[in-house]
């Protein structure tokens, strides 16, 4: 900041020392109409010289309040308003009074503006305050189903089928392949949002596919035998899918407060049976798949509502990923294998060919929405405080 301010005013003081050269045309003009070509006028030296001030002490004066500062979307952007601001045109006028008092209508000018980028951004977490409050709500949430499946890890894996089929099928190098290719996907998607920091909502948005992409690489890598294993796959096919969509929930819903509880409310009675099947480790392993997915297409159905809501708002193609991998999910394990008479095995390799274009598919899906965000480019963000 304070070599950005010298700068700033160093080339205020080089542009009032230059004297530009007379044109060999002037030569015959009145000296009243050349001096005012060859010299700078005094209204615009010092119209320079009390905006580039006015750039220095609002930067000063920001440094004493860095903590509120860093609430703002970008300290660039803030620096870039209070620049765009400073070098408006000054409201006094151009007579001997309005010159009068310039070095305190500077200072005055200066804090002026430094309140009005604080302000600003007080203003945007005030509006996400609700947001991320209703998020860590939901996140506590999605822990609740777990609560009431306790047992189902600390079962004896002599009494479970998993390491028939459902185990070297979920085992497989393929699926650990294209789960860590899913999370190389979800990461990439996530660096270029945080390089990006336009919108806070988004950035949220984007972290909150972050615990999907890990528990679906711990359930590929570990046994489910492993009470964390099998959490891995009990959340993974439940809330890992669910936060995203709460968020788009609310951002295309705004104003509805109900509806984020009703859903919560649904979610707790739904997942508490639907969890305890993903995670029972003693009955048949193939229902663990059948559960996983229902619960796909059964958590995703409510986000839809908010979705038609906006859909001149919302971008298209991660909406059209996430309904043909869903489809494809839902429908291969209706008519698949898993449920039709085949001699083919859940560790066969067309079976896990399957599983893998899912995965990869959802990858895709999750690094489109972190890319678009919730919304179309220059869509307004949505007014929580209201």
């Amino acid at each position: 900041i304070i070599h950005g301010a010298m700068s700033a005013n160093f080339a205020v003081a080089g542009a009032t020392r230059a004297q530009p050269r007379v044109p060999p045309q002037l030569g015959s003009v009145p000296k009243v109409a050349q001096r005012s070509t060859d010299e700078p006028s005094p209204n615009r030296t010092s119209a320079s010289f009390r905006s580039a001030t006015t750039v220095a002490l609002a930067a000063f004066a920001l440094v004493g309040n860095i903590r509120r500062a860093t609430n703002c979307s970008s300290s660039r952007s803030a620096f870039r308003q209070i620049h765009r601001r400073a070098v408006q045109p000054s409201r006094r006028g151009k007579s001997e009074a309005g010159r009068t008092g310039v070095l305190s209508s500077i200072w005055r000018r200066s804090r002026s503006l430094q309140d009005h980028i604080m302000n600003s951004g007080e203003g945007l977490d005030r509006n996400n305050a609700y947001v991320y409050r209703m998020v860590t709500i939901f996140l506590l949430v999605t822990a609740l189903p777990f609560l009431f499946c306790l047992r189902n890890f600390f079962t004896d894996p002599s009494l479970s089928d998993f390491d028939v089929e459902y185990g070297p099928h979920l085992a497989h190098p393929l699926l650990k392949a294209t789960s860590t290719f899913q999370a190389i996907l979800v990461g990439l998607a996530l660096l270029w949002r945080e390089k990006n920091r336009d919108a806070p909502i988004d950035r949220l948005f984007a972290w909150l596919f972050v615990p999907e992409a890990i528990f679906h690489i711990c359930l590929h890598f570990l046994n489910h035998h492993n009470p964390f294993g099998n959490f891995a796959f009990g959340y993974a096919f439940g809330a890992g899918i669910a936060l995203p969509g709460f968020l788009s929930l609310m951002a295309y819903v705004p104003k509805n407060r109900f509806l984020p509880w009703a859903y919560m409310a649904l979610y707790i009675a739904t997942q508490i049976p639907i969890t305890y099947g993903l995670t029972d480790m003693v009955g048949p392993a193939k229902m663990r798949l059948n559960f996983a997915n229902l619960n796909t297409a059964t958590i995703t159905g409510p986000f839809f509502y908010g979705i038609l809501k906006r859909w001149k708002d919302v971008p298209k193609l991660p909406v059209f990923l996430a309904t043909a991998v869903i489809s494809y999910q839902v429908t291969m394990g209706i008519i698949g294998p898993i449920n039709s008479a085949t001699v083919l095995k859940l560790y066969d390799l067309e079976v896990v060919k399957q599983h893998a274009v899912v995965d990869i598919g959802f990858g895709f899906a999750y690094a489109a929405s972190i890319y678009y965000g919730l919304f179309k480019k220059g869509q307004p963000q949505p007014d929580f405080s209201k």
